[in-house]
């Protein structure tokens, strides 16, 4: 019981910080050094769906082997028996929906280390450029003299709309996350609900 409860609570958490990162995506900026609002509650956002996701896969065994088992996915014999109740189509699209819901865990971990180290990584290069200046005491030439100011600003503006389409597939991802969670929790209970009539 307190497995459903759990979920609920952290569908609601994830609402929460999935309506902050798209409240603060329109304000992200390309080129920017420090983390935005918009990145700390994707991460938040993310954190709560795959905690959500632990959550149903503990319901998913309790309901179907009567204990919880240390995996990122139900147990497969967990699905076996979802199946020998005659709930096939339902095993198979939560096994399914769980395989998808570990990319949201693989973005979190990859997230972690991005918001750990994008500030050095945007740094590292001006600060070694600024000490290479110092020591030869004049600037770098710059590679390519005759690039034309225009196509510079082009080549710019290339890479700002990039970064800006990518914060815009982070939001899609998160949403879409999100809806699938959903499904496979109601799958999730109505199998259970099954079991539990079937016995």
């Amino acid at each position: 019981m307190e497995l459903g409860h759990d979920f609920f609570g952290l569908m609601k958490a994830t609402r929460h910080f999935i309506g902050h990162a798209l409240l603060h995506q329109p304000a992200v900026q390309p080129l920017r050094i420090s983390p935005t609002e918009f990145d700390f509650n994707e991460f938040a956002a993310l954190t709560a769906l795959v905690s959500a996701a632990d959550r149903l896969t503990d319901f998913i065994n309790v309901s179907a082997l009567g204990k919880k088992i240390k995996e990122k996915c139900p147990n497969k014999t967990a699905f076996k028996k979802l199946r020998g109740s005659g709930l096939g189509a339902e095993a198979d699209a939560l096994q399914n929906g769980f395989e998808a819901i570990l990319k949201a865990r693989i973005a979190r971990n990859e997230l972690v280390h991005k918001l750990a180290t994008h500030p050095a990584r945007v740094q590292r290069p001006l600060i070694e450029r600024d000490r290479e200046a110092f020591e030869k005491q004049r600037w770098p030439p710059r590679n390519n003299p005759e690039i034309p100011h225009e196509d510079f600003l082009r080549d710019q503006n290339l890479r700002d709309a990039k970064e800006l389409a990518d914060v815009e597939e982070r939001s899609k991802f998160l949403c879409n996350c999100y809806v699938k969670l959903v499904k496979m929790g109601d799958l999730s209970f109505r199998s259970e609900h099954s079991l539990r009539h079937a016995k």
